[in-house]
């Protein structure tokens, strides 16, 4: 009989990509898989099932980035989530991030099973980004600390995280944010004509969150310093409005709005270079801890990386030789750092190194076999 993990998350399971490819290795391992989920705008089914993963929606009227208010509707999610639980019976509980570690502990320990934290941020600095009152966040790394110790085994992103937690005591390992080689080694079903491209145009990829912690906006205004390269956009976010205002100004950056994760793939492949930048200036102390997919994309897809001086990412691209690290990013410092990319000669070095960190450790075969061995380990000391 198959072992049943049920995983808890905050979020509706559009799906989420981590936890998408997480649950799906579990599934080919063996493992019978249920997320309980929270579809806080009630736009999605139910009951659902995806690449043998049983998808559980819980309907609670809620919203996104409402800061402390969301106080007052975690706990109708988590006694909720432990009614499934209690309905499902599982063997293993799995926590992604520490919205929903507080369920999960509290039915792992009455029941004596061995339960997972998944930290995908650091929760109480992103939490602090959205200007919550101070106690919000004294009492989040209050939390934080006390559910790290109490967990099973912590799983996160980074090695500036797993730091974190093995500061409070936790049994930590890296689950990064990898790709499977074989999205990139496929054959792509987008190409530059299909979306007015020229196939000598150059060609800088954005694609993420348009979150205030993200430096896009320099991105756009750089290409008045280098008309000879084209920005792409792609993504969503509190930063849309500001951005798209900015366009009429920039006739050589294309917003092409969220696009689906299938095909990132394939937006990542046509760019020569993928951008992603942080403010150092931003109050979230999260992105300090930033390992986003879009850099581990690039790598799978052997694209160098232009970013800024912080974070897991700048440590990542500097160990790898994979890219250009800016220190700030200012418009005409983009463009100087874009016209160096430009250079064939200069590219391609950094483009082989991208890939070969990508095969080498980067991959989502490596980090499903690190999962599948955190489980073992649970198995064998329950």
């Amino acid at each position: 009989m198959s072992l049943h993990v049920a995983m808890l998350l905050t979020n509706p399971f559009r799906p989420d990509p981590r936890v998408h490819k997480e649950a799906r290795s579990l599934v080919q391992a063996g493992y019978k898989v249920t997320i309980v989920c929270w579809d806080r705008q009630g736009e999605l089914a139910t009951y659902e099932t995806i690449d043998g993963i049983e998808i559980r929606r819980l309907a609670i009227r809620s919203g996104y980035g409402v800061g402390g208010r969301q106080i007052f509707y975690l706990p109708r999610f988590w006694r909720r989530a432990l009614q499934e639980l209690f309905q499902l019976q599982p063997d293993i509980i799995h926590c992604h991030d520490l919205d929903t570690a507080p369920a999960g502990y509290w039915y792992a320990r009455r029941h004596r099973l061995p339960w997972i934290f998944d930290a995908h941020e650091c929760y109480p600095e992103q939490v602090r980004g959205l200007r919550v009152n101070r106690f919000i966040y004294y009492m989040l790394l209050f939390l934080e600390r006390q559910m790290t110790r109490r967990a099973t085994h912590v799983i996160t992103v980074g090695n500036l995280l797993a730091q974190r937690f093995r500061a409070m005591g936790g049994r930590v390992s890296v689950v990064g944010n990898y790709q499977p080689l074989s999205d990139f080694n496929a054959n792509h079903h987008l190409s530059r004509a299909d979306l007015g491209l020229h196939s000598d145009d150059f060609v800088v990829a954005y694609i993420g969150g348009f979150t205030l912690g993200r430096v896009i906006l320099p991105l756009v205004k750089a290409t008045q310093f280098d008309p000879e390269m084209t920005v792409l956009l792609l993504g969503d976010g509190p930063q849309r409005e500001a951005i798209m205002a900015e366009l009429p100004r920039h006739p050589h950056v294309r917003y092409l709005g969220r696009v689906p994760q299938e095909q990132v793939p394939d937006y990542t492949a046509l760019a020569d270079v993928i951008y992603y930048g942080l403010d150092h200036h931003f109050a979230d102390d999260n992105i300090h801890y930033s390992s986003p997919n879009a850099l581990f994309n690039a790598l799978a897809a052997g694209k160098p990386v232009l970013t800024t001086n912080l974070g897991e990412i700048a440590r990542i691209v500097r160990e790898e030789k994979c890219g250009v690290i800016v220190e700030q990013p200012a418009p005409e410092r983009l463009a100087e750092a874009v016209k160096q990319l430009r250079d064939p000669a200069f590219r391609a070095p950094l483009s082989m190194n991208a890939r070969r960190a990508a095969q080498d450790k980067y991959n989502w075969n490596a980090a499903a076999a690190m999962l599948l061995s955190i489980y073992q380990q649970l198995l064998k000391t329950h």
